[in-house]
């Protein structure tokens, strides 16, 4: 429990205190209100979490068809995702035990608006005396989230293509970087239906498993990171007309994030003590249905394509490859 009461403390220190106001947030505020600290923390970064889930299981093909034994592409390209206007702000007020809102009840999130109008009053234990206040951490504004990606797959055996993925490097967002990784298998269907061969589309059913790894730094030697995890499943279909191939697929897919608070941390009074990487923190599994609808152009030996995909958090993703289709 002491523990947790320093650990909460050193977030909100870092999001909304000055290093002054440190000690008395410590002793007045977070050991009077653990639950709403914990209710706070969640509300702000679970739409990260949720928005880097839905990016990590997206724009995972753009054909239903496997390459050839030994046939291979190479792809660059680059998600879109759009953070909904539900996931830029979150109302704790009914949630919260000794924490109370003046202003905006509806606090920004941490895509939500750099400024904040709310203020939080921190009540004691009889819920009648304000012992501290304190604002309401901003956003970063953003309604939309660029995550670019390199893809790569190779045929293997049975029309099963192997499928890898990773950043091409870590993306900075000021004080926030990003990368992630993956890898995936596509498998033909039709194959093991006997009249396939007189079916005029290719179906292949997918999956992939991501990981992503994100670092928040409050400083040089502390940081706030994430570890999101996500896992992915579709049938997809898609049908070649001269150059151009078509292709849809519907899916379903899950993910899970961590938080880690690294570095060494000090607190005072009682709890004097030096804790070394405390947290490790999981919050907000994601899972639901999703669709895709997409255009792929073969010009020479690159393809370009193009894919919407419509789920909680919607996707936009283009592309580029380099493949060895039509050339053997």
């Amino acid at each position: 429990m002491l523990k947790k009461i320093l650990i909460l403390t050193i977030l909100f220190q870092n999001f909304v205190l000055s290093q002054n106001n440190f000690d008395n947030f410590l002793n007045d505020v977070v050991q009077e209100s653990i639950h709403d600290s914990e209710i706070m923390l969640e509300g702000y970064m679970s739409p990260f979490g949720s928005a880097i889930g839905f990016g990590l299981n997206g724009g995972w093909y753009n054909t239903a068809k496997p390459h050839n034994l030994g046939g291979f592409d190479i792809t660059a390209g680059l998600h879109i995702i759009s953070i909904p206007s539900n996931a830029q702000s979150y109302n704790p007020e009914n949630d919260f035990e000794n924490f109370g809102i003046d202003g905006n009840q509806n606090i920004p999130t941490f895509f939500g608006d750099k400024n904040t109008n709310s203020q939080i009053n921190v009540f004691d234990s009889d819920g009648e005396t304000i012992i501290y206040k304190f604002n309401a951490p901003g956003g970063i504004d953003l309604s939309y989230v660029p995550i670019p990606y390199f893809q790569g797959s190779i045929g293997g055996p049975k029309k099963t293509d192997i499928l890898f993925r990773l950043s091409p490097f870590k993306l900075d967002f000021g004080k926030m970087e990003i990368g992630y990784w993956g890898i995936g298998f596509k498998h033909d269907l039709l194959q093991w239906i006997p009249i396939a061969d007189k079916i005029p589309i290719d179906l292949s059913y997918l999956i992939s498993y991501s990981k992503l790894s994100s670092s928040f730094n409050f400083d040089g030697n502390r940081s706030l990171d994430f570890k999101v995890r996500g896992l992915n499943q579709y049938l997809a279909l898609s049908k070649k007309l001269s150059f151009i191939t078509l292709y849809s697929g519907v899916g379903y897919h899950f993910s899970n994030s961590r938080l880690e608070l690294l570095g060494n941390y000090n607190a005072q009074d009682e709890v004097n003590q030096n804790l070394i990487d405390p947290l490790d923190f999981s919050f907000g599994n994601i899972n639901g249905f999703k669709a895709d609808l997409g255009i792929r152009m073969k010009i020479l030996i690159f393809n370009i394509h193009a894919n919407y995909t419509r789920a909680e958090y919607d996707i936009f993703t283009v592309g580029l490859s380099l493949t060895t289709e039509g050339l053997y």
